[in-house]
Order: C-alpha cells, then structure tokens, then sequence
C-alpha cells in the first residue's frame, strides 16, 4: 500500500479493540486491517483509557480512539490570521 493512505473507520476500530482484547500484537493488527504497521501503533496510543487489559498491556477503547478523531479532525483547519 505505498502511497495510498486511508483513515480508519469505527469498524477498523472495534476489530483492533477485539483483536488487542485477544492478545494480537500490533503487527497482525496491522496486516489483518490492511494497514502500515505505524498506524496500528498511533492508534492504539490514541484509544488509551489509562487502565490495563487482562494481558498487562494498555487498554484500548475504539469509543475512546472515535472521539479523539472526531476531536482532531474539529481542531484542524484554517488558522485566523493575525494582521500586524
């Protein structure tokens, strides 16, 4: 998938929940969804909730990882420009 770039959806998001909640490491993550292996490692830091899962690695939360898309894709666009 070289230079083709793609957003992940809600669905993309509960398969990395479950997969993760199963023990997956992020490299299968990444080939089952068909994604660079980078984006699986962005996502699942995006999706933190500050707790552990019964596998002792941070816990991911497609809800939690939705929300702060949506909050970032909000905060992106065109800066006022300030006149001097």
């Amino acid at each position: 998938m070289i230079g083709m770039y793609k957003y992940l959806n809600y669905a993309d998001r509960q398969t990395i929940q479950s997969m993760w909640a199963n023990g997956s490491d992020p490299k299968e993550i990444a080939s089952h969804i068909g994604v660079h292996l980078a984006t699986i490692y962005h996502e699942l830091k995006r999706g933190e909730t500050g707790r552990f899962d019964s596998n002792q690695r941070n816990e991911y939360d497609a809800d939690v990882a939705q929300r702060r898309f949506y909050e970032s894709l909000k905060a992106r666009g065109k800066k006022k420009r300030v006149a001097l």
